[in-house]
């Protein structure tokens, strides 16, 4: 399980951050994912017999694959943290600027992640 870095530093008189157990309250930030993973395998095989004698017969299979992969992620942070806690700017989000072409910041606490791929040829 991880868990986030300790900032107990922050926590001091005076502070606008709202502590518990001289731990800032947003250390217990959760994030819950969904996640899928689908793999399809598919595969052919051309097999032929030759027959080299009237005793010996040699074959040959080849075997063709194509697989696809894909991943998809729905990512959520339930902040223990409110607006009345500290200061809006302080509120636990994603980052839009660490984003990539397969994420997709649905607002800043939801994102969500997809790829995929594919490959197919002679399996070895």
């Amino acid at each position: 399980m991880f868990q986030h870095e300790s900032e107990a530093e922050l926590c001091t008189p005076g502070s606008p951050l709202t502590c518990v157990n001289g731990e800032p309250t947003f250390q217990q930030d959760i994030i819950a994912t969904q996640n899928r993973i689908d793999l399809k395998v598919h595969q052919v095989t051309a097999v032929a017999t030759f027959g080299v004698t009237n005793r010996f017969d040699l074959s040959v299979a080849v075997p063709i694959l194509d697989v696809r992969m894909s991943v998809f992620s729905n990512a959520t942070i339930n902040s223990f943290e409110t607006a009345s806690d500290i200061p809006p700017c302080c509120v636990h989000r994603f980052d839009p600027a660490s984003s990539d072409a397969h994420e997709h910041l649905v607002d800043a606490a939801h994102a969500s992640f997809f790829n995929n791929n594919t490959s197919s040829g002679l399996a070895m």
